[in-house]
């Protein structure tokens, strides 16, 4: 990925994911992408460090999963679960805005933070991975 910044030419060499949110002004993902990395390296103390490093210099720090989503075997809040089981049952965006009593764009950034949680480009193979991982019930 070619970053621009500050009216600088792009530079033709590829750039890490968290640098390259740098680079377009997304600290908030940089960071949370740091701390994945770090999390998956088994760093805690230096984890910790950062976080207080980040704080005390009045800048984002990600939050991280909130415990609802921990127990979720795909990280879904209780929301999402819902979204997706109905879309399961066959539901369609406006019968699942309908039944759940939100609107259908409501429902739309539900699905996107489904899909990404999920890693699936779709919402019939969000449904799969999730039955498959036990993140929603089969019915």
């Amino acid at each position: 990925m070619a970053a621009r910044h500050r009216g600088l030419p792009a530079d033709p060499r590829p750039v890490a994911p968290p640098f390259a949110r740098m680079l377009a002004d997304d600290h908030r993902a940089a960071a949370q992408e740091c701390l994945e990395i770090l999390d998956g390296l088994g760093a805690p103390a230096v984890r910790h460090a950062v976080l207080r490093d980040r704080h005390a210099r009045r800048l984002a720090v990600p939050r991280g999963p909130r415990p609802a989503s921990r127990g979720n075997p795909a990280g879904l809040t209780a929301r999402e679960a819902e979204v997706l089981q109905l879309f399961a049952d066959g539901l369609s965006y406006a019968e699942v805005a309908g039944r759940l009593i939100l609107s259908e764009k409501t429902v739309g950034h539900h699905v996107s933070a489904i899909l990404r949680k999920l890693g699936e480009p779709t919402r019939a193979r969000a449904v799969a991975a999730a039955l498959r991982l036990g993140a929603i019930p089969p019915r």
